[in-house]
């Protein structure tokens, strides 16, 4: 994994987690797919057999005895009914029938637990928009599938027959039942009858004598309503004459009763005369003339005479208002005494036709539970069935369970699953430095840069393939070491470094390639540089330049010999390197500081720059003596190899004697980038599980 970039999206990091270690997610998803054919290989084969039966919710109805035989569902929620239904087929009465027949009729014998064989193996399966169901039952043995199938249907079939006929039996008997009691309450109501009437004196039809009453009552009250308002009429007409005769005179009335008197009307025009006649007179004679006085006497004699014709019709208005009063107060007398005699007679018939409305009733009921006892009677001999088979099953020769395709798509998804879930929780877990921040964060050193897991050169030389820097030097992985040079020289910003040791926390982490490398970048940027080989227990320096390890620096520390004379140059101009040499079993004899600092302010002299390889610092103590003697030490990474807390304690032994750690770099880390060109190389140290025991052949097979 390359060091994550803020801006890198979750997707493309799991993608590369699943990309590493797509190993292990098809290591999984083929152990899934070994256990899917396995189980398949090994299952038992299930054949499914299927009876199909019609369950209409609404039974034929030959008698109308719906309402004791309840076949139909009228009365019922229809999905209810048919998950009733539903029940019933799987109930324990069903199946128990069910192995009976098939014991008894087919010779199937299904052991003691016929009842949890028939469970196991049925289903029940309504087919959508339909009132058919189908039985399916899945067994071994094709044949034997069919039989149970058929089996449970008809027993399902010939149990609902059953249950109607014990319904008609129980209705048929609580109808005789019913048909007792109902007999003897019409009995009571018809004596309750007769025994009202005698106590009553209702002889006889007393429907037509009530009518009769009520009819008299009813003429009663119009004519008591039509004197009341004759009355109230008079009374307004007699009071109107009698004031308009007191306030404007007998004439006023004669006037408003002209049209309705023939005698007022003639008395009323002779007085008009009268007074016209007189009226000419005055005009022409003296009121003491003779004729004046003669019309005046014939005036007063007409107003008398009319005044006396309005008395008597104001006598005549008050005569008939008092007939009418008399009428009313007679009608009302008569009127109370007969809405008294309806009152009683109305109470006494309210009773009987209570009574009478009660003996109906029980008539009625009579009649019907008659009826109905004839009906269920019928019912009883003749069944009615609202289920019918329609397909018997048939043996199925095709199995269905295991199910292949099914089976292997479940394999294959639980093997992606369960792969990638496996591929995540090892990235969860996986303690290795993965990424700069790892570096920076756990570790505790600065990042110096990362090198991609490469191949090696095919065209270079056997003996300098390892040299990235010599053989391709514009390949990836040497611009990925002129990004480490660049941040070594940056480390240093008031001078330049004079010595550098590059050392790891574990055996085969690629310490030693880039000590070769560096050295060579090193080199060809201009300077003079001596590669130290100090892994005096496992050297591999001198392989990656392709030189001889005869004598080296074991022979300078331990004999004395002139570093300058066993200093062997390389193909790359300013490089040198001095092999760690042979001959000795325990370096750690001759690791003397001092002596090693003057070989070092020898040599010093004659180069810019010294870089040492030295052994891995969680291995033995050599790195930590060495890196007290440089400026500065590289602490080398593999990726996705090294544990976090692995090299922080490396790096903080380092830190306790005092060295100074550069940085670190992480070596073959998996990217696209820099694939051509690549190293192999190892060690084989006994120290626990970093390597095999001590003298064991390098393992330098390219990865």
């Amino acid at each position: 994994m390359i060091p994550r970039e803020p801006a890198e999206s979750a997707v493309v990091l799991l993608w590369q987690v699943l990309v590493k270690r797509w190993r292990l997610a098809a290591g999984f998803l083929g152990l899934s797919l070994i256990v899917v054919l396995v189980h398949l290989a090994t299952a038992t084969r299930y054949y499914q057999a299927a009876a199909t039966v019609e369950i209409d919710p609404n039974a034929p109805m030959v008698l109308d005895v719906d309402a004791v035989n309840p076949l139909g569902v009228t009365h019922w929620d229809v999905d209810r009914y048919y998950r009733t239904q539903y029940r019933i087929i799987q109930s324990r009465a069903v199946l128990e029938e069910a192995a009976r027949r098939l014991v008894e009729e087919q010779g199937v014998d299904l052991g003691e637990d016929s009842l949890g064989v028939l469970q196991g193996g049925l289903a029940v399966v309504p087919e959508n928009e339909t009132h058919l169901v189908r039985i399916v039952f899945e067994d071994t043995e094709p044949d034997r599938g069919a039989l149970i199938a058929n089996a449970i249907a008809q027993a399902y079939i010939d149990l609902n027959v059953e249950r109607a006929l014990d319904a008609s039996g129980q209705a048929l008997d609580w109808l005789r039942e019913q048909q007792e009691v109902y007999r003897g309450k019409q009995y009571e109501s018809d004596q309750r009858i007769e025994k009202f009437k005698q106590e009553n004196g209702l002889v006889g039809d007393q429907v037509e004598g009530e009518n009769g009453a009520l009819a008299s009552l009813d003429r009663l009250q119009s004519a008591w309503s039509d004197a009341h308002t004759r009355r109230l009429q008079l009374e307004a007409e007699v009071g109107s004459l009698v004031a308009l005769r007191r306030t404007q005179g007998a004439e006023a009335v004669a006037h408003t009763h002209v049209d309705s008197s023939t005698v007022l009307r003639d008395t009323l025009a002779r007085l008009e005369r009268s007074k016209q006649e007189r009226a000419a007179l005055e005009s022409r004679y003296l009121d003491g003339m003779p004729r004046v006085q003669r019309a005046n006497e014939e005036v007063a004699a007409l107003e008398a005479q009319l005044a006396e014709q309005v008395d008597q019709l104001v006598t005549a208005r008050r005569a008939s208002l008092q007939m009418v009063v008399d009428e009313e107060r007679a009608l009302a007398t008569d009127l109370a005494r007969v809405e008294d005699e309806v009152a009683a007679l109305g109470k006494k018939m309210i009773e009987l036709k209570f009574l009478r409305s009660e003996m109906e009733r029980n008539k009625q009921f009579y009649t019907d539970l008659d009826t109905r006892l004839a009906e269920v009677g019928l019912a009883k001999v003749l069944p009615i069935n609202n289920l019918h088979l329609v397909d018997e099953a048939r043996p199925g020769f095709q199995p269905v369970r295991p199910q292949v395709v099914y089976a292997l798509a479940i394999g294959v998804f639980v093997g992606l699953i369960g792969g990638c879930l496996l591929v995540l929780g090892a990235e969860y877990f996986d303690d290795s430095v993965r990424s700069k921040e790892d570096i920076e964060d756990t570790v505790g050193v600065p990042f110096l840069g990362a090198m991609g897991r490469v191949l090696p050169a095919p065209d270079a030389p056997e003996s300098v393939r390892q040299l990235v820097g010599q053989v391709a030097p514009r390949s990836a992985a040497a611009e990925a070491l002129r990004l480490v040079r660049t941040a070594v020289q940056f480390s240093f910003p008031n001078r330049a470094p004079r010595r550098l040791l590059v050392t790891s926390a574990v055996p085969r982490e690629g310490k030693s390639f880039v000590t070769a490398n560096l050295s060579v970048i090193m080199a060809m940027a201009g300077q003079r540089v001596l590669a130290i080989d100090a892994d005096m227990r496992r050297p591999t320096l001198h392989t990656l330049f392709g030189l001889e390890n005869h004598d080296g620096l074991v022979q300078v520390l331990s004999a004395g010999a002139d570093p300058s004379a066993l200093i062997v140059p390389t193909a790359v101009p300013g490089l040198d390197v001095l092999p760690a040499g042979t001959g000795l079993e325990n370096p750690g004899q001759i690791l003397d500081p001092a002596r090693i600092e003057a070989v070092l302010a020898a040599l010093g002299a004659r180069y810019d720059l010294i870089i040492m390889d030295s052994p891995p610092v969680a291995v033995v103590g050599d790195a930590l003596v060495l890196s007290t003697l440089v400026d500065g030490a590289i602490f080398v990474v593999e990726a996705r190899r090294t544990g976090r807390r692995l090299a922080a304690d490396a790096t903080d032994r380092l830190k306790s004697v005092g060295a100074r750690v550069v940085g670190a770099v992480v070596n073959k880390l998996e990217h696209g980038a820099g694939r051509y060109y690549g190293y192999g190389y190892g060690y084989g140290y006994g120290y626990g599980e970093y390597g095999s025991a001590y003298g064991e052949n390098d393992e330098r097979a390219a990865r």
